[in-house]
């Protein structure tokens, strides 16, 4: 009796660590994945963008505020996004003519709104200013970023809109931030038109977001996540393409100034972007404070309008 019980007793453990660990493998590879996976690529009002009746406006009192009358437009991408941007003509009283164009791009945890401290230098230098929000930011519409790509795309029929509106003077900067970073360095390796792209705090490659991603929203490091979160996204997002490496890095095809911290510039991404790219790409440490940050991107703007 007592073989026996012990016998029953095998099974019954061997049966309950079993479905113990189909229920954890449920758990940490379906359920977790899929609703944290689509709360940190979404628009931070994702549940409202459900509803038929939600409508985003391009409101610019926010600038209108601060003393600015920008022009407003939107314009829809060819996956159907509406763009909500800004143009910001210079003081031509003050210069013959505009001496170029920045197109500043947010990151993805913010609007254009927080780049308003950069208008009034940029502005004073002759220079014309275009702010938008990115798709699933803001005032624009699309509900989940895409690393970088689609909004790489986003950038370049921004800047096809403008062109043919005889609104990009050049020289043409691109100056993204994070996920805005990716767009600009992307976007230059198509639109032959931005003459220098400024990157702060770029991702660079997919799996570099994804992993970017789960340290900012707190996902769980579960093994393997790199594959199992993207492939959720896939999943939940229908993003067509795979997942992309160092490897995968091509050479940018204009100057680029890489802005992240000095351990990110010791990487293998940033590392791998120098050795295929060249003289094109330069480097600078992240300053310790925004006030600093904006001062070297303006010092390199204004270093190219000399």
């Amino acid at each position: 009796m007592a073989k026996l019980m012990s016998k029953k007793t095998r099974e019954i453990v061997t049966t309950t660590t079993v479905l113990v660990l189909i229920v954890l493998f449920v758990a940490f590879y379906i359920v977790y994945p899929l609703i944290s996976v689509r709360k940190a690529v979404e628009r931070p009002d994702g549940g409202k963008f459900d509803d038929p009746e939600y409508t985003l406006e391009n409101d610019a009192a926010f600038f209108n505020d601060l003393g600015f009358q920008p022009d407003t437009f939107d314009m829809t991408t060819d996956d159907n996004i509406r763009l909500a941007a800004l143009y910001f003509h210079p003081d031509t009283a003050l210069y013959d003519s505009i001496r170029g164009t920045a197109v500043l791009i947010h990151s993805s945890d913010s609007n254009r709104t927080s780049l308003s401290a950069y208008l009034n230098p940029l502005l004073d230098s002759g220079l014309a200013v275009v702010l938008y929000d990115q798709r699933a930011s803001g005032f624009s519409g699309g509900r989940y970023h895409s690393g970088g790509i689609y909004e790489a795309d986003d950038l370049n029929q921004l800047i096809v809109h403008l062109k043919y509106r005889e609104l990009i003077p050049r020289p043409l900067f691109a100056v993204g931030f994070e996920l805005g970073a990716d767009a600009a360095i992307y976007a230059s390796e198509e639109e032959m038109r931005i003459d220098e792209v400024i990157a702060v705090n770029p991702h660079l490659t997919i799996n570099r977001w994804i992993t970017k991603v789960k340290e900012n929203r707190g996902l769980l490091p579960i093994p393997f996540y790199r594959m199992v979160y993207f492939w959720w996204y896939k999943k939940i997002t229908g993003f067509p393409l795979d997942r992309t490496g160092p490897d995968d890095i091509n050479p940018v095809p204009s100057r680029t100034l890489l802005i992240m911290s000095q351990a990110d510039l010791d990487g293998e991404e940033a590392g791998k972007l120098r050795e295929v790219s060249g003289d094109l790409v330069n480097t600078l440490p992240r300053p310790a404070t925004d006030d600093m940050l904006r001062d070297a991107i303006l010092g390199e703007i204004y270093q190219k309008l000399e």
